[in-house]
């Protein structure tokens, strides 16, 4: 029951089409394109894996797909990503975004792109910038209305505004979006309610592979990538990958509860919870730990506000753990009951013989030896080779009188 740092991947590509076969393959592992852009004759993709199955679709084609983002629209979709390159507009759409509402904008400069976000702020403070895509002498921005107001400030220039940037650091900003046209830089920045930590890489020569490792190592994701044309020369490109996220204090309690350090992740997922109280995964995990470390009475009230959120076998399971620690054998099979039937809901099928080993263990507790034994040997079933298994099957038709 760990969990690990979010998942990402990305790829080039020669043809739209090509990326558009990327988005899709990503989409069903779970992954939601975070980032695309076009540059040096390729298509550049990344993937972020998200906790919950998200649907995501694209559309590309030689003019903005308006029509098509407004019967999205409809379906409760919300642009996540557009950009230009190679003569396509590109936009990706997705159905779990944290807005209410959204509008997008075209304008012939960036004097009058400036005008639209104003207007827009104007009307609801809760609009944000989203995404900032130029392509074909056009500024198309996205803004979309927040559930809770945060924060933002933008800033053009022709040279990369690296101070400006480490100033909006020092007030709790991160960068939101990143755009050239070919002349300047524009940056948005976002004071948000939880404030990463960031890197930020300066314009430079070539992809920089090398250095995304690096920060992947290190447990930071790319959350922007611009590709800058020079004036002086078509054919000096430059590159300039920005914004690896920290761990967040979920990552590091899994992290602490993977080494077993259990004190570490009780204190990592008490912060979690206090950023997102609306997680059964975090209650859950904390209730865990909590059970790993000995803390039975602690963690119960934990489970259970795990399973008022939303009931899972895995929190049932957890519960039941914590009530057979308690020494209540009798009610914890109830809730092994429930997480092997929601488990047989949730998943294809069993992969571990675990859910009926632990329950066989509480039916041994009341003296139900049949019953252990049927389910061990269900467990078995699943796990042919598990030799600790058999020896409990061995002890269990001992204790029944079985020869």
């Amino acid at each position: 029951m760990t969990e690990n740092s979010e998942g990402q991947a990305y790829d080039s590509f020669n043809s739209i089409s090509d990326l558009e076969k990327f988005v899709l393959e990503q989409a069903k592992k779970n992954r939601v394109i975070t980032e695309v852009v076009y540059g040096d004759g390729k298509w550049y993709a990344v993937a972020t894996h998200t906790s919950s199955a998200t649907k995501i679709e694209c559309k590309w084609g030689l003019s903005f797909p308006s029509d098509w983002v407004e019967e999205r629209w409809k379906e409760d979709m919300y642009i996540n990503k557009i950009t230009y390159g190679d003569g396509y507009w590109f936009v990706a759409m997705i159905d779990k975004a944290p807005y209410v509402d959204q509008s997008w904008g075209r304008r012939l400069s960036w004097t009058e792109a400036e005008k639209f976000i104003k207007e827009k702020w104007d009307v609801n403070n809760k609009y944000n910038i989203t995404d900032l895509a130029y392509g074909n002498g056009y500024w198309y921005i996205v803004m979309s209305v927040l559930k809770e107001y945060e924060g933002q400030s933008f800033k053009d220039s022709e040279t990369f505004p690296n101070d400006w940037i480490n100033t909006k650091y020092k007030d709790g900003y991160n960068v939101s979006c990143i755009e050239h046209d070919g002349k300047k830089w524009y940056v948005v920045m976002t004071k948000h309610t939880k404030n990463p930590g960031e890197i930020i890489f300066n314009p430079q020569k070539g992809f920089p592979e090398a250095k995304i490792k690096t920060q992947w190592d290190n447990s930071r994701r790319i959350s922007s990538l611009v590709y800058a044309r020079s004036e002086e020369d078509d054919d000096d490109y430059s590159w300039m990958e920005a914004l690896f996220s920290e761990k967040s204090n979920k990552e590091k309690a899994a992290e602490k509860l993977a080494a077993k350090d259990y004190p570490g992740a009780i204190q990592y997922y008490k912060a979690a919870i206090a950023e997102n109280g609306k997680d059964e995964v975090l209650w859950n995990n904390l209730a865990w730990a909590k059970y790993l470390n000995g803390n039975c009475s602690d963690a119960l009230s934990d489970v259970d506000k795990a399973i008022t959120l939303k009931s899972t076998s895995y929190n049932n399971h957890t519960k039941a753990s914590i009530l057979k620690c308690q020494n209540k054998c009798a009610e914890a099979i109830k809730y092994f009951d429930e997480a092997i039937r929601l488990y047989r809901k949730e998943q294809e099928k069993f992969t571990s013989g675990e859910y009926y080993a632990d329950r066989a263990d509480v039916k041994r507790c009341i003296g139900n030896y049949s019953g252990a034994i049927e389910d061990i040997e269900l467990a078995i079933a699943i796990e042919p080779y598990n030799s600790k298994l058999k020896d409990t099957l061995k002890e269990l038709n001992k204790l029944a009188g079985n020869k």
